[in-house]
């Protein structure tokens, strides 16, 4: 069974947690990075990024709004 993908508490992007470059466990919970500035951001200040449902600086786009998250095709 795949896992789904999960967010990149620093940026916002949503990647595959097979796939992910970096990870870090923080207060017993996983958290993966997609790049090694993501992941040492997040080291600098974990509790900045860790929240119980979402973390980052970012808003989550409702709906009509654009969705910065994926990657456009090229």
């Amino acid at each position: 069974m795949a896992k789904e993908n999960v967010l990149d508490v620093v940026c916002g992007v949503r990647l595959d947690p097979v796939n992910a470059s970096y990870e870090a466990v923080y207060e017993d919970r996983m958290y993966y990075f997609c790049s090694d500035r993501c992941y040492e951001e997040f080291q600098r200040d974990p509790a900045r990024y860790a929240q119980p449902e979402f973390g980052g600086e970012f808003q989550v786009p409702t709906e009509g709004e654009p969705d910065f998250t994926e990657t456009p095709a090229l």
